[in-house]
């Protein structure tokens, strides 16, 4: 500029005026989801002269010790469940020395892998009975989804879909069951459970007729296997066809089960 009096003219300057440009988010922050362990990283992009950042939770300036706390992106290692701390309550402010904005809330879904609350339990059954084998398992966020997956042997059981599995019981269904839990996070696998089947028990060799003199012994074989105890209990018509009638122990000898 220049100043004039009478007695001539002072010149000063040049003078430079500078724009602090204000600060503007361009970007806001997201939530997120992730899996336990994994690396969590908040990240906003803005506009402005010198901008500085300080991220937050619950209202609190995050920890100093973690220096990404003052960057665009705040980076949180290995990070776990913990409902307390990870809440829906990070925002970070941008600000430089005209002014200061703040970032909406965001928070995180931290999962884990299913954790198993429930196994099948060993059972033994006759055949023909119906089973059911039960196996459960929770997650540390309400929403998450596990899918549920059974198996007999090392194979995949048809329709095992589900925390339950019921079946009628015979051969084919006799072995070791499991159930895999599955999620977002990873497949953990449960404990396995015995199932065996208790089958009627099989005659494999029938008594045959026998003819005796009246006054001797007569004596009857037969070989009965099967899942142990059994009993066998002998009976006769008395000449009466078909209305059998047991026999008394006094009137047998040999090993009842045979």
């Amino acid at each position: 500029f220049v100043a004039s009096n009478a007695c001539g003219d002072s010149v000063y300057g040049p003078f430079e005026i500078s724009v602090v440009e204000l600060p503007r988010i361009t970007t806001q922050p997201r939530s997120a989801a992730l899996c336990g362990g994994d690396n969590l990283t908040f990240r906003v992009e803005a506009t402005g002269t010198n901008l500085q950042y300080q991220w937050y939770y619950n209202n609190a300036p995050y920890p100093s010790e973690n220096t990404s706390a003052t960057t665009s992106a705040l980076l949180i290692e290995n990070a776990s469940h913990d409902s307390a701390f990870y809440s829906n309550t990070f925002n970070v402010q941008v600000s430089n020395v005209c002014a200061t904005v703040t970032s909406i809330n965001v928070g995180t879904i931290i999962s884990e892998v299913p954790n198993i609350v429930g196994n099948p339990e060993p059972t033994t059954v006759c055949a023909g009975e119906e089973v059911t084998l039960y196996a459960n398992a929770t997650t540390n966020y309400p929403t998450d989804t596990i899918v549920y997956r059974w198996f007999l042997d090392g194979n995949p059981f048809e329709g095992g879909t589900t925390n339950t599995i019921t079946f009628a019981m015979d051969s084919a269904h006799m072995g070791e069951y499991y159930c895999e839990f599955t999620n977002g996070c990873g497949t953990v696998r449960g404990n396995s459970a015995q199932v065996i089947v208790k089958m009627p028990p099989t005659v494999e060799s029938q008594p045959i007729d026998v003819s005796v003199c009246e006054g001797e012994m007569a004596q009857l074989y037969a070989k009965i296997t099967g899942v142990e105890p059994m009993t066998l209990i002998w009976q006769n018509s008395n000449g009466e066809g078909l209305d059998y009638t047991d026999i008394t122990t006094q009137n047998v000898s040999g090993d009842t089960t045979s």
